[in-house]
């Protein structure tokens, strides 16, 4: 059974709109996970079974489940791939997104994790290949979703 985890930052509109996801993706027999590291865990056991997994997180679950990445994954040659959102950025300008933008990418580099930037909506169709790099290298990748992209351009 496919699983999903979502943790929700700010108002109640976005606490109602988490919701309105959650309620969508069980209703497609998904199953919730508790925090990023079990969807990490779940991708791991995938490779495994032979199948294709992604686990999407934001950039402060990234942080959080680097232990499991680093521990479980480098060391034992398991590929994982994750889709973050990519936060902290120069157009970001909220204060508590700034702390993950300057220390994501310097996380990564000292693991030594490959990684890429996806900021146009034309470069989307390099996801796949992003995710046969995961596979062929047998280790954790990051593809990362610029704010602006998944914002719209121009975003405020």
């Amino acid at each position: 059974m496919p699983k999903f985890f979502i943790k929700t930052y700010g108002c109640q509109m976005n606490e109602r709109d988490s919701e309105q996801v959650a309620h969508s993706l069980i209703a497609r027999g998904y199953q919730r996970v508790a925090r990023e590291a079990e969807a990490v865990a779940i991708c791991s056991g995938a490779f495994f079974g032979g199948v294709r997994a992604v686990a999407l997180m934001g950039a402060t679950g990234l942080l959080t489940c680097s232990g499991e990445l680093a521990t479980l994954n480098l060391r034992h040659q398991i590929p994982v791939f994750l889709i973050v959102s990519q936060r902290g950025s120069i157009d970001d300008h909220r204060i508590y997104q700034e702390v993950q933008g300057r220390r994501t990418i310097p996380l990564l580099q000292a693991y030594d994790f490959p990684y890429h930037i996806i900021d146009r909506a034309d470069d989307v169709t390099s996801i796949p290949d992003a995710f046969e790099t995961c596979r062929m290298q047998k280790r954790p990748f990051v593809l990362f979703l610029s704010r602006r992209l998944v914002k719209g351009e121009g975003a405020s």
